[in-house]
């Protein structure tokens, strides 16, 4: 069920290319990105946005075929070397799409060289150099049309101005080779991973999916385990088919009840008894969502928790502490201020917004907060301010503006001094834990473990180079750990692939600090970035097919992924919204449809390939997720494999049925994308086939799944699971640097590792180039896989192991190859045992 490394080694027949012509990408004797051929980019000194980027562009006269070349040599010099930045390289496809790899060349030496592999080039999500953007229609980078190239650098940590001069950008020619069928084997075997042994089927989830055209409820028609509702007006439980319905207590859009209402806690604990009672007298698991998004609007440009209402204004005074009115208690972190460049992140874009103007009768020309309309972000504030004081007019001085006069002044500004962008601070902590606590503790109390309780922010606790873990997520999980079963994210768009990282990390946090193992519950995500965060995003901005695409591939790979990786960890996954460019029956949904099947008990894989995700299950047999009337009331072997490769691959299947059963026929799904002009669709194949070991040669298309279906005939038999076991090393967010290697231990039990045939290590990694990294375990070295990851994004890779080499604690020491490279950063580590 993992991406599994104990087959035979994949072999691949290299074919040598044609000699290419040594090609620049960019001839720099005759273009320069920047005058005098230095290149000077002002990052700032302050904390800020992720997003924080300089560029320096030079635009092709025709735009160039790049398709033979499967890299680029990049050269840089520069007179102060540095391992806080690197050298970022872009180019832009002719229809103004921008594609990026971070890190192309370090700058720890005077002379740096680095290798950036068009294969790791993602989008330059909010980041994108000048003359165009990230939205791409069809989501690939089409090397034969690129018009522009571009270097850069991009980090928003303070390090000031970063300078270099290029001096190579030279193309290499692309290392053809053919390879090897990769082996997948599926054993027949169950497989128990850390305690879980079904497909958890929360993951085929939903949130505002509305009903089909033909009135069917969507979660019903696909089959989806999980549902979601955001103040219910009371505790609401699923049916048969959606048996998790996330109760969302509080919604982004008002504030906290903490700065609000004066009997805050016994309002909030007698709520919270309510739920823990309905949860104890049905005898089922009632899940809670302690508020939606409160990363948001609480402190954006809505400041839903900033209104000067809720505090005492009569102790203003500048830089002083924030008192709340109705119980004097003082809120940490928070500040007054009448300066407008006191704030790091400022809500307004000029002074005009910060001010206000009175009329007579003491009417402000606009609210404290910035106006918005229900779901649309406020675009419209810079005309709603204009009826502010101009910058020429002092405070006390009167003013004409509409007509009217008004006399302009300054209000008492309430700031947060640790927020550096548009989400919550620290000084949101007190406001959300709280009531948080008042509620949880007395559904707790009530309704023991029948209550699963669910604390979180709504981005991800990676955000930002894992500020939304610091800032937010950690002191949460720290105030809440007696009541807290799980934590919350939101995902949307970007790389598919991240939230794993962040489960693996939350639950290595939950054991190492605290003895627990915490859950991951996402309650909204889709392909199309939030434009509640960004308010240019949206859903997926391609015509309908070429949209849907994207969507099925985003949504397959997100899932299929997170199966072999985090089965244990994540708990739900909410596919949100129908309408406009978000979720489509012929997007999202073909990848649900494919996978209707794919649940039950989990089955014990492997693959010779670690980016080809497999993944089987017995249908019809998870008593939580029996299979609704609609389907053959029988029990199938579900096995769904992806090719996560830029190109198809060919796979040599051998699947072997569970004990006790035989196969009767296979069929086999796959979506149809073959004209891109239709939507996507499902071809399906069956063809009979009784036996117990079934073989076959089938070639994977690139990132679409395959799912083969075995009606069972048969008893299942008791058969003892392949067990899978890990154990954490304490070391946490660390930075690997060639001077400052981690030196950790992981400590497992005798009993399991005396029975266990494979082990490996699993690391949540960042900025992990190819040959980085290494890993000595007990003394012998491995070398570290690469994670060329895109910003913003944390990865899970494996690093096999050999049993041999194991022992009751490990010591494990990770390196950095060679001291011109910058390093790297370690999320969390673990040693994982698979029993014989």
């Amino acid at each position: 069920m993992l991406r599994v490394f104990a087959l035979a080694a994949v072999v691949a027949l290299f074919i040598l290319s044609p000699a290419l012509a040594q090609q620049s990408l960019v001839d720099l004797s005759t273009q320069q990105f920047a005058a005098g051929r230095k290149i000077e980019l002002d990052l700032g000194t302050a904390r800020v946005n992720w997003t924080n980027a300089r560029w320096a562009v030079v635009q092709f006269d025709q735009p160039r075929d790049l398709r033979p070349f499967g890299s680029v040599k990049v050269t840089v010099t520069t007179d102060k070397p540095r391992s806080d930045a690197g050298v970022y390289l872009a180019v832009k496809e002719a229809d103004g799409s921008w594609y990026y790899v971070g890190w192309a060349a370090n700058l720890t030496q005077a002379t740096n060289t680095g290798i950036a592999h068009f294969a790791d080039f993602a989008p330059t999500d909010y980041m994108s150099p000048p003359g165009g953007g990230h939205f791409d229609e069809n989501g690939r980078l089409d090397l034969d049309q690129i018009a522009a190239v571009a270097v850069g650098c991009v980090n928003p940590l303070g390090v000031g101005k970063v300078s270099f001069t290029v001096t190579g950008l030279e193309l290499q020619p692309i290392e053809r080779y053919e390879p090897a069928p990769v082996p997948v084997k599926v054993s027949g075997r169950p497989l128990d991973v850390n305690g879980t042994t079904t497909i958890p089927a929360g993951l085929f989830g939903g949130f505002n999916l509305k009903n089909r055209d033909d009135g069917k409820p969507r979660v019903t028609h696909y089959r989806l385990a999980q549902d979601r509702r955001i103040n219910p007006g009371g505790p609401t439980f699923g049916d048969a088919v959606t048996h998790m319905m996330i109760n969302t207590i509080g919604d982004r859009t008002g504030p906290s009840m903490r700065l609000t209402d004066a009997n805050w806690e016994q309002n909030c604990a007698a709520n919270g008894t309510k739920y823990g009672e309905a949860a104890k007298a049905s005898g089922k698991l009632l899940y809670v969502e302690w508020w939606n998004e409160p990363y948001l609007n609480w402190a954006n440009i809505n400041r839903k928790n900033f209104d000067p209402r809720f505090y005492d204004e009569s102790k203003a005074a500048e830089g002083g502490p924030v008192h709340l009115k109705i119980d004097g208690s003082e809120m940490p972190y928070l500040k007054w201020t009448q300066k407008y460049p006191v704030p790091a992140w400022n809500w307004c874009e000029n002074l005009q917004q910060w001010r206000r103007g009175k009329d007579d009768k003491g009417r402000w020309t606009m609210p404290y907060a910035m106006p918005y309309s229900g779901w649309n972000p406020p675009k419209w504030r810079a005309a709603a301010a204009k009826l502010n004081p101009p910058d020429d007019v002092r405070d006390g001085q009167t003013y004409v503006a509409d007509g009217k006069t008004w006399t302009a002044f300054t209000p008492w500004h309430v700031y947060d001094t640790t927020q550096f962008t548009y989400w919550s601070g620290k000084g949101m902590l007190k406001a959300y834990i709280d009531p948080m606590l008042a509620f949880g503790t007395a559904a707790k109390k009530a309704g023991g473990d029948r209550i699963v309780f669910i604390a979180g922010w709504g981005n991800r606790p990676s955000e930002d180079h894992w500020a939304g873990f610091t800032q937010l997520y950690q002191a949460t999980i720290d105030a809440g750990i007696d009541i807290i079963d799980g934590v919350c994210d939101h995902d949307y768009g970007g790389d598919p692939l991240k939230m794993p990282a962040s489960y693996q990390f939350i639950t290595a946090y939950g054991v190492t600090k605290h003895n627990k193992w915490l859950y991951g519950f996402n309650t909204e995500t889709a392909a199309g970035s939030d434009p509640q965060a960004y308010p240019d995003a949206g859903g997926v901005g391609s015509k309908q097919a070429q949209a849907d695409r994207i969507k099925l591939t985003w949504t397959s790979r997100k899932l299929l992924h997170a199966l072999c990786t985090v089965p244990d960890k994540a708990r739900s996954f909410s596919w949100f919204g129908v309408g406009g460019n978000w979720f489509s029956d012929t997007g999202e949904g073909v990848a649900l449809e494919l996978m209707k099947n794919l649940r039950g008990r989990l089955m014990h894989v492997e693959t010779g390939d670690p980016q080809v995700y497999a993944v089987a299950a017995i249908d019809g047999a998870d008593p939580l997720n029996p299979r609704p009337a609609d389907m053959p009331q029988r029990q199938e072997l579900v096995v769904a494999v992806l090719n996560d490769h830029l190109e198809e691959r060919q796979a040599d299947l051998s699947i072997a049925a569970p004990a006790g059963t035989k196969f009767s026929q296979v069929i086999i799904s796959q979506p149809n994308v073959s004209d891109p002009a239709a939507v996507p669709s499902i071809s399906q194949e069956t063809e009979p086939f009784n036996g117990e070991i079934y073989t076959l040669r089938q070639t994977l298309p690139s990132r679409q799944p395959v799912v083969l279906t075995f009606p069972l005939t048969g008893t299942l038999a008791d058969t003892p699971p392949v067990r899978r076991a890990e154990s954490f090393s304490p070391a946490l967010l660390s930075h690997v640097t060639p001077d400052k290697p981690l030196s950790t231990s992981i400590a497992v039990d005798q009993q399991q590792l005396a029975g266990a045939g494979r082990a490996w290590l699993t690391i949540v990694v960042e900025r992990l180039g190819r040959g980085e990294g290494t890993v000595t375990v007990n003394g012998r070295d491995y070398p570290l896989p690469a994670a060329v990851t895109p910003e913003n994004t944390p990865w899970v890779r494996h690093v096999p192991v050999d049993v041999a080499d194991l022992k009751a604690t490990n010591e494990l020491l990770f390196k950095v190859t060679s001291p011109a490279e910058a390093g790297y950063l370690l999320a969390c580590a673990s040693l994982v045992l698979e029993t014989k």
